[in-house]
């Protein structure tokens, strides 16, 4: 037995002979790298990655790490017919000084379905032959069994400072056509990327450990950028630079017109100064989570300049002070059953979009079906109501009016399929794409199809940092609204003022989410038909550009569909005051009854109650 803890290797995780390296896996990116080898049998360790020097043995006399045997391949010195001379010259514009100074060589060999001449891409380490490429006319790969993966033209590395990494052989051959002779070939194309072990890096480390700079010119397409992002992960990025390929489409493929994706394309197309020109043209990638100050300067002087940029108004001068909108966000809205928490955050909504025109996305299957969703909302817009209740039914040019504006500002999502976070993402980053959505509402979150496969806290901790990423990436307000635990109510049969902590999770919601408010109704255990409401901010996670901890009053009238801060004597969510705003001076000066003469607010006489 070996005392493999004695070094911090797990030997319970190992798979394959690989286990995370207790030296460097913390500070690496890619966290599902095993980049150590394990011998269960002799007690040896070694990691790959490099920089990393964290090797040895743990049995009690250490064993020197049996290196693999490999077999070279039997010399194939036949020279290329005629008809693949014929086929380099036209269909890839390569000539035969290129053949020959490769030693691409032509021969018979074994494929799964028969013995067929194919092409041999003869692979050198110190000129001696290591590994064979064949190639058939049908464009069937194989390389020699049992040899050493290494790259392709291996010995263009030796002295040089510099080195071009290809995708494949026609591309190495398409650098040499144009003079560019410091060039290697990934042996096994793009299937060596994402995820790969990148076998002939670690064979061919001494090789090319002196290179300061790779130039990665790998396939301009997803299996070619996963390549190359793992080659520069392998090589270390900060010494990786890549090419743009250029922006005319001029490849005939399959009828259609399109752009280059290998440096081949570009020499057949374009000729070979273009080549030359498209390697010359350098980017250096940037390491994935890593912001310099240059980067982000003009940032910092826009605001020395300009002052801090503050969260957007909800158009409720109030409410501004507790609460603003700020895309990137994550809200969380919370309260008891029945408070009015949907109505009142939708009522922000379709304020913002009357006034500055935001377009949402809405997941709310509890006002399912849609028609019903859209009824609220628009009596909210035209503060009537779809029938004749309370005798303020709206006029059938209010209601076209309506439709036209929640056409362009609102989209219920209830999609058919699994309603998880991942199908509701999906449809909400296509309408980003497609309508420019400003901001997204899931109502409520307890609503979503939930796979907990670990524990609940983990499983909501990774949940909203997805949540967060697609607010960022997508640059838009992300709201959610969320139940509280059945919370009983005191003796006096009084329901207590909600906290964070009422909510399943609280601990993790008020660490992951930017902005956490609640709806309540103060006087509901007094009067039922009460409509006051009032909204607390419980977290601002940006005081200075967001608003602050505190409260807001307003009165919710069942007549209009409307809330009202208390104190003013204007509903804000009406479009004509926005148009009289958007014409006006002094906004803050217009008063409801310079808007209409058909506001009535709601009277203790009203036989409904405002919930």
């Amino acid at each position: 037995m070996f005392n493999w803890e004695k070094v911090g290797i797990d030997i319970s995780k190992v798979r394959g002979g690989k286990a995370f390296c207790p030296k460097c896996h913390h500070t690496r990116n890619d966290k599902r790298d095993r980049s150590l080898s394990v011998n269960l049998q002799n007690g040896v360790y070694n990691c790959h990655y490099h920089g990393c020097e964290f090797s040895g043995s743990v049995a009690e006399r250490p064993q020197k790490i049996m290196k693999k045997d490999f077999t070279p391949p039997v010399p194939r010195p036949q020279k290329v017919s005629d008809k693949v001379l014929t086929w380099f010259e036209n269909e890839r514009k390569i000539s035969n000084n290129t053949l020959l100074r490769m030693g691409i060589t032509e021969n018979e060999e074994w494929f799964f379905d028969g013995k067929k001449m194919a092409i041999c891409f003869n692979y050198f380490r110190d000129e001696k032959l290591v590994n064979i490429k064949f190639r058939t006319a049908d464009k069937k790969f194989k390389m020699s069994a049992g040899a050493e993966l290494i790259p392709y033209n291996l010995d263009a590395a030796k002295g040089e400072k510099e080195l071009y990494w290809v995708e494949g052989e026609i591309d190495l051959l398409t650098c040499i056509e144009c003079g560019i002779y410091n060039v290697v070939s990934v042996p096994n194309g793009a299937s060596g990327g994402e995820g790969a072990k990148l076998e002939y890096i670690d064979n061919s480390w001494r090789e090319i450990q002196h290179i300061e700079k790779h130039i990665i010119c790998v396939d301009n397409d997803e299996a070619g950028k996963k390549l190359r992002d793992a080659l520069s992960f392998r090589l270390g990025a900060e010494k990786c630079w890549y090419i743009t390929y250029p922006d005319e489409a001029v490849v005939n493929d399959k009828g259609e017109v399109r752009t280059c994706k290998d440096l081949n394309e570009v020499l057949v197309s374009l000729g070979k100064d273009k080549v030359r020109e498209v390697v010359a043209q350098l980017e250096q990638p940037k390491i994935a989570g890593v912001h310099y100050v240059e980067d982000i300067a003009n940032d910092i002087f826009d605001v020395y300049a300009n002052g801090r940029v503050v969260g957007e108004t909800t158009h409720l001068p109030e409410f501004d002070k507790i609460f603003k909108w700020k895309k990137g966000d994550i809200n969380l809205v919370f309260g008891h059953g029945n408070f009015g928490k949907t109505q009142f955050w939708i009522h922000l909504m379709v304020i913002k979009s009357i006034y500055d025109g935001w377009r949402w996305a809405i997941f709310c299957p509890e006002n399912f079906p849609p028609t019903d969703f859209y009824i609220d909302v628009v009596e909210m817009y035209t503060g009537k109501h779809i029938d004749d209740r309370m005798a303020n039914k709206m006029s059938a040019d209010e209601l076209n009016e309506a439709l036209e504006f929640f056409q362009k500002h609102f989209i219920y999502v209830y999609p058919d399929e699994a309603q998880n976070l991942e199908n509701i993402h999906a449809i909400f980053r296509s309408l980003v794409l497609k309508h420019g959505i400003d901001g997204v509402l899931i109502d409520p979150w307890n609503q979503l199809d939930h796979i907990i496969d670990s524990r609940e806290d983990l499983y909501l901790s990774k949940a909203l940092k997805e949540v967060k990423r697609f607010a960022l990436l997508n640059g838009i307000s992300y709201n959610i609204i969320a139940h509280p635990k059945t919370v009983p109510p005191n003796k006096d049969n009084e329901l207590p003022k909600l906290q964070v902590f009422h909510i399943s999770g609280g601990p993790t919601w008020r660490a992951k989410i930017d902005n956490i408010l609640s709806v309540e109704r103060p006087d509901w255990y007094k009067d039922k038909q009460s409509g006051w409401v009032q909204v607390e901010t419980h977290k601002i996670k940006r005081v200075r550009t967001g608003g602050l901890l505190g409260t807001c009053d307003f009165d919710y009238y069942l007549r209009t569909s409307r809330y009202q801060e208390r104190g003013r004597d204007v509903f804000v969510c009406d479009p004509k005051r926005a148009a009289k705003v958007k014409s006006s001076h002094n906004p803050e000066n217009i008063t409801q009854a310079e808007i209409s003469n058909n506001w009535l607010p709601y009277k203790d006489g009203d036989t409904e109650a405002p919930f």
